[in-house]
């Protein structure tokens, strides 16, 4: 009997086993259920200013970026050549950062381009829930310009004084141009500035007297009575990782032309006759003096030059000891001022050749 309540004890034992082993497998669906999976949507892009940006995708682990050259940049033929792939986990990332090609000094050397980025989110598993990686994001295209730090140059600051126009230098600018405006007339009394002139300068100043206004009567370059107005910006160019914009126009300078000198070029001289040695040509009207350029052994790889220097409109070679031989010369005539007209050199003159013998 004994062994029979034993042996009973062992079976209630094993069947009571059993159905907790059953048990546990009947609630295996509820604590391990089957992953639910869903894939995260593409982020939205923007780019500006050579950073990218995108509002955070929910659920996402991190983000992938890939960069393409659309086209080469030596002929322009589209290539779509995969050039980057990178991560981040922040929702944003600067391209100048970014090594695209091997950095040269510090500086990303990026060619022209064109280039696209996209940007994919990195899934995840959380929970029941297996987050799969998004598609990558319609791309947005960009050139080497977006990537380079945009800094705006300082505006000039000017002075005028007898005629001169000069301004301070702006450090990395690539030329300046100034304008000047001319005092209209109008019938409502209010100062209406008409622009009668922009140029370029590569220098920090300009003398007024040398500028041609389309009011200009030819040959003397009449400027009509003030007032004026004179404004300078400073033009930018590109260096490196850095495109320099523009400056503004500096505040402008309001001057009067009474006192300016007015400038005409002298007409051109030439040779008119040598006879028995002497040179001669036609005077040129308001000429201070004349020079003589001779040049002499004349060959492909050069020539030599000497000068001359007279106060009338002829010349005695035989003064000038020349060596004997075939000289190529030619005259212009050098400009003074003459009340408030300023006469500037005329162009040397057609060269003419003569030979010289022993004089």
């Amino acid at each position: 009997m004994k062994k029979y309540l034993i042996f009973l004890s062992a079976v209630l034992l094993f069947v009571s086993c059993m159905t907790m082993i059953a048990a546990c497998n009947d609630d295996s669906s509820n604590l391990y259920p089957g992953k639910e999976t869903i894939q995260l949507p593409a982020p939205i892009i923007t780019l500006s200013n050579g950073v990218v940006s995108w509002d955070a995708v929910e659920n996402a682990s991190y983000y992938t970026f890939a960069i393409y050259l659309l086209a080469d940049p030596d002929t322009g033929v589209a290539i779509n050549m995969h050039t980057f792939t990178g991560t981040c986990s922040t929702t944003y990332f600067d391209l100048r950062y970014v090594p695209i090609f091997p950095s040269k000094g510090g500086i990303i050397p990026i060619p022209p381009g064109p280039y696209s980025v996209s940007i994919k989110a990195v899934g995840q598993t959380i929970g029941s829930i297996e987050y799969t990686d998004s598609d990558f994001s319609a791309p947005k295209e960009f050139t080497s310009d977006d990537l380079k730090y945009k800094v705006e140059l300082l505006a000039p600051i000017i002075t005028v004084e007898d005629g001169i126009v000069s301004w301070s230098k702006v450090e990395n600018a690539s030329y300046y141009l100034f304008e000047i405006y001319i005092l209209a007339d109008s019938d409502t009394h209010v100062a209406v500035w008409e622009k009668v002139v922009s140029q370029k300068s590569y220098n920090l100043s300009f003398d007024i007297r040398e500028i041609s206004l389309p009011t200009d009567t030819p040959p003397i370059s009449l400027i009509p009575p003030g007032p004026y107005r004179v404004a300078v910006k400073a033009v930018g160019q590109s260096i490196g990782n850095y495109l320099y914009l523009d400056s503004e126009f500096s505040a402008p300078k309001e001057f009067e032309l009474s006192g300016i000198y007015y400038r005409t070029q002298l007409s051109t001289p030439s040779v008119l006759a040598v006879e028995n040695n002497v040179l001669s040509w036609l005077p040129v009207e308001n000429a201070n003096y004349y020079l003589i350029e001779f040049a002499y052994n004349v060959s492909s790889d050069g020539y030599t030059l000497a000068f001359a220097i007279t106060l009338r409109p002829s010349l005695d070679l035989k003064e000038l000891h020349l060596e004997a031989g075939v000289y190529e010369l030619s005259i212009k005539a050098v400009g003074q001022t003459i009340g408030n007209i300023t006469y500037i050199d005329s162009d040397f003159g057609p060269s003419v050749e003569i030979v010289i013998d022993d004089l």
